[in-house]
């Protein structure tokens, strides 16, 4: 959802475009929203501070096992608890 929302304001169809078949391509998971995931997204924001958008990304990130965390907001490279990536 957060990266579809800057194309969409835009109106920037070939970025929209973009996102989208990477979010098709066979290898990339959408992860479910379980109960672990938000107490965890809970914890995330009440010690970090984050928003609960971002609470809620990492927080899945981690308890689904992810070995990385691929972003372009500079803010969550100081989460501890998993390897956050900047992208260009």
């Amino acid at each position: 959802m957060e990266c579809r929302v800057g194309p969409l304001r835009a109106a920037d169809a070939a970025r929209l475009a973009a996102f989208d078949r990477f979010f098709a391509q066979p290898d990339v998971q959408v992860l479910a929203l379980t109960t672990a995931v938000l107490n965890r997204a809970t914890v995330v924001r009440a010690r970090h501070g984050f928003r609960t958008v971002d609470a809620i990304n990492l927080a899945t990130a981690v308890e689904h096992g992810c070995d990385r965390f691929l972003t372009n907001d500079v803010s969550l490279t100081r989460f501890p608890d998993i390897t956050v990536e900047m992208l260009p």
